[in-house]
């Protein structure tokens, strides 16, 4: 029996197929619950995903479950209204970037993960570092961070996440980090040969380190919950109207989680 993949689940809702949907549910929507979820978002707001997935999943071109959950991000942020109404901080990637020029690309990572809305326990899951760790590197570049704003609060990564956030997004470098080095960053199989330029690329931008903290949490997403049993996808899928008639295709479906 060949094994369902995320490659046939994007061909399966080009083709508006229920097998791209039923494996979206099934392996994807307990991630995208959480993140649904940690962005502000409720019970409402994951039933909103879930029903506009099937079209944003046709849209998206072929790829492995962390670039699905990376791609899905946006839709998951919007769906749960993250950043809607927030007041500008006025701490801006200049800004930040001169008040934490001496810190390293992992305290990088540790900061950006603090405007991403994670705390030192989140942050210590994702990189694998302690709670400790993670929140000294975060109470200290707010204190850094505090010379240069006139309105500046504790809270202040939190607050600027979402602004910063679309500022580094929109400052791509020319040459970009790959995914695929992201990802062997990730899984600890970068080699020496391309670790200094990818270091230097994450050192030297935002945009790098805003997008490997996008795949880091995607990863965290995907391996931190319990793909959902065949009685929680049914009961999914009943909401959002898909009823599936053939048991094979549940037999196919369940045989490659």
């Amino acid at each position: 029996m060949s094994i369902y993949t995320s490659y046939d689940m994007i061909g399966d809702c080009r083709a508006g197929k229920p097998a791209g949907v039923v494996h979206f549910v099934r392996h994807f929507l307990a991630g995208c619950r959480s993140l649904t979820l940690h962005y502000g978002g409720g019970e409402e707001e994951v039933s909103t995903l879930l029903g506009r997935a099937p079209k944003a999943l046709a849209a998206m071109e072929p790829g492995p479950e962390r670039r699905i959950m990376v791609d899905l991000r946006p839709l998951i942020q919007e769906c749960a209204g993250y950043g809607k109404g927030v007041k500008p901080t006025g701490l801006d990637l200049v800004t930040l970037s001169k008040a934490l020029e001496e810190f390293s690309v992992l305290e990088r990572q540790m900061v950006w993960l603090s405007s991403m809305g994670y705390d030192a326990a989140g942050i210590a899951r994702i990189l694998r570092v302690s709670a400790e760790t993670a929140g000294k590197a975060c109470v200290r570049a707010a204190e850094l961070v505090r010379p240069h704003l006139s309105n500046w609060t504790q809270t202040i990564l939190r607050d600027a996440g979402p602004e910063l956030g679309e500022e580094a997004r929109g400052a791509k470098p020319e040459e970009p980090v790959s995914f695929r080095e992201y990802i062997e960053i990730v899984d600890g199989r970068l080699t020496w040969a391309n670790r200094v330029p990818v270091e230097r690329g994450l050192a030297q931008s935002w945009h790098e380190i805003d997008h490997l903290c996008r795949v880091r949490e995607a990863d965290d997403a995907l391996r931190s919950v319990q793909p959902l049993n065949e009685q929680e996808t049914a009961a999914y899928l009943e909401a959002a109207g898909i009823k599936l008639e053939k048991p094979s295709l549940w037999r196919r479906l369940f045989a490659s989680g």
